[in-house]
């Protein structure tokens, strides 16, 4: 069951809200000067630029490095954009 309301005031509040959310619940990812991934956060008023995957231990990083030898890796690494054109 769902509910629809056809407000484009509403709608554009509603995506202000989200997008005010994303911003304190989320990573941002860009590339730094060398090309590498790094992670950027406000946390409690600072700004915080993880190098590494944040919220991620040892084990989890073991396996993605698994998933991308394993047969198939490369089909996930393709897989939104590719097999979804089907």
């Amino acid at each position: 069951m769902g509910l629809l309301i056809d407000s484009p005031i509403m709608a554009k509040q509603f995506l202000e809200e989200v997008c005010r959310s994303l911003q304190k619940l989320t990573y941002k990812v860009e590339l730094d000067e060398g090309g590498h991934l790094q992670w950027l956060a406000t946390i409690d008023g600072d700004e915080i630029v993880e190098t590494r995957e944040p919220l991620t231990g040892w084990w989890r990083h073991l396996l993605a490095r698994m998933y991308r030898v394993l047969p198939g890796g490369q089909l996930w690494q393709k897989w939104p954009a590719e097999y979804l054109d089907d």
